[in-house]
């Protein structure tokens, strides 16, 4: 966080945001996975599913927020 700071100071630009509603359901999962699971073995792999579907829906509002179309060519 801080170099984003630091590179919205230099380009002299306020950084914006707002709450993920969609992320943090994601998050609120992972934690309820991780007081359930069984044991260890069984708790790498539900963190391992859970980051997974944190980067996918990252991937998906990426592409959501792209400036323009995206060329399947």
């Amino acid at each position: 966080m801080e170099r984003l700071k630091e590179v919205f100071a230099l380009c002299d630009t306020k950084s914006t945001g707002k709450t993920c509603q969609g992320i943090n359901g994601i998050v609120e999962e992972g934690e309820e996975d991780m007081k359930e699971a069984a044991d260890a073995d069984v708790l790498d792999v539900g963190m391992i599913a859970d980051a997974q579907a944190v980067e996918h829906y990252e991937i998906a509002r990426y592409a959501r927020s792209s400036p323009g179309p995206i060329s399947l060519e």
